[in-house]
């Protein structure tokens, strides 16, 4: 669902909203996504692996704007443009899964499922529940039952900014100041937490994406 207004009297927008929901038995040819999960754990048994795609995302809602400052006829605020985009989004899947495993011990990769998995308010120090997906005997020769990317990972907002002006400096050439922001509103955007439930710190977030950046820069068009 879309909704846009073309450039007039010096605006432009658009705003976005999408709904979707993707499935799959395997995302990739090699390998895995952030949070998915390499191969298949039963070679005889694909629809164990059947779930949500590594990049399934649920409700994400986009937009962009530019805006050109009316006044024209005041030289200190002629030229001057703002323009900026937006993103809010639901987190991508995981896969729970269990390190350092030997196959050939019969020692399952991933864990049994007990129950839903999820915290009422997730945390970085504990983001899902572990006791909920416990790690199968060690020389058990089974699969674990736990689903492929059956929880979420955090989310993402993030708004960016760009303040930037042209000067005419001959008929051909000009000169360009911009500023730009991003991230605004420096919001602490969460990286997926730790994925095997047997490690030490599983169920933890140790790591996030970039907070606020500024940069400014001059360009010269000729």
């Amino acid at each position: 669902m879309t909704l846009r207004r073309r450039a007039s009297g010096g605006l432009f927008y658009q705003v976005s909203y999408i709904y979707s929901k993707s499935i799959d038995d395997g995302s990739q040819l090699q390998g895995s996504g952030a949070g998915g999960y390499s191969g298949v754990q039963n070679a005889r048994n694909f629809n164990g692996d059947r779930g949500r795609s590594d990049f399934d995302i649920g409700h994400s809602f986009t937009t962009s704007f530019s805006w050109l400052a009316p006044w024209q006829r005041n030289a200190w605020v002629r030229g001057w443009q703002l323009a900026g985009t937006g993103i809010a989004r639901t987190g991508a899947p995981f896969t729970p899964q269990v390190n350092s495993v030997n196959l050939n011990l019969g020692e399952a990769n991933r864990p049994d499922r007990i129950a839903k998995g999820t915290v009422p308010n997730p945390t970085p120090d504990n983001w899902y529940d572990v006791a909920a997906l416990p790690q199968l005997p060690s020389g058990s020769f089974a699969f674990g039952n736990s689903g492929r990317n059956i929880l979420d990972g955090p989310g993402t907002v993030a708004l960016n900014l760009s303040l930037y002006k042209n000067f005419m400096l001959r008929e051909k050439s000009r000169l360009q100041f911009r500023w730009e922001v991003f991230n605004v509103l420096n919001h602490t955007n969460f990286k997926l937490p730790v994925v095997e439930v047997n490690a030490p710190n599983a169920a933890t977030i140790k790591s996030a994406y970039d907070p606020r950046l500024m940069q400014a820069g001059l360009r010269y068009q000729f």
